[in-house]
This record gives structure tokens, sequence and C-alpha cells, in this order.
């Protein structure tokens, strides 16, 4: 899983916040937090890697909610940690 973390990393320059890893690593596939299913982390890399679709460059998807809305992170600068946690609405296409 590390080298598969490590080629998103470097193809979209973007460190994945540490307490996502954890999550993702440790807890397994289909964790839920309040409304928030957590993508497992295979489908979080490949769905990312193969960007494309309605959501803009910078969105990646981590988690959802079951009706198409999508938590996200969101790069904002050209550092690997400026990000923000976004909720994407899939019926207007926006955050």
């Amino acid at each position: 899983m590390r080298l598969r973390f490590e080629k998103f990393e470097r193809k979209f320059n973007f460190q994945l916040p540490d307490s996502y890893r954890i999550l993702i690593t440790e807890l397994g596939d289909g964790y839920t937090i309040g409304n928030c299913e957590f993508y497992p982390a295979l489908d979080f890399i490949d769905n990312n890697l193969r960007v494309g679709g309605a959501m803009e460059v910078g969105l990646f998807p981590f988690g959802g909610l079951g009706n198409g809305d999508c938590f996200c992170f969101l790069k904002y600068g050209e550092n690997q940690g400026e990000y923000y946690v976004v909720l994407w609405l899939s019926e207007t296409y926006n955050y």
C-alpha cells in the first residue's frame, strides 16, 4: 500500500495527512465516522490516479454520504500540505 500512496503523492504533489493514512490503513475498509463512509484505500488511490469526471482538478474524494456527495481533500497551493477538507455536492457539481 505504501508504494501506491507514494505514486499518488508524487503525481499530484500532495502529501496525504498522517491522520488519514493511519485511519485508512489501520482501521480497514468501509469505516464510517458520523455520516462519512471512508472509501477503501485502493479505491481512493485508483480513482484519484484516473482523474476525470465531473470534479475539478485538485479535488481528491476520500469518503461519501451515500447519495453521491463526497468528502474531498482540496489542494489549494503549491506546497504538499496545503489543503482543505470540503464537501462536493453531486447535484450542483460544486463544493
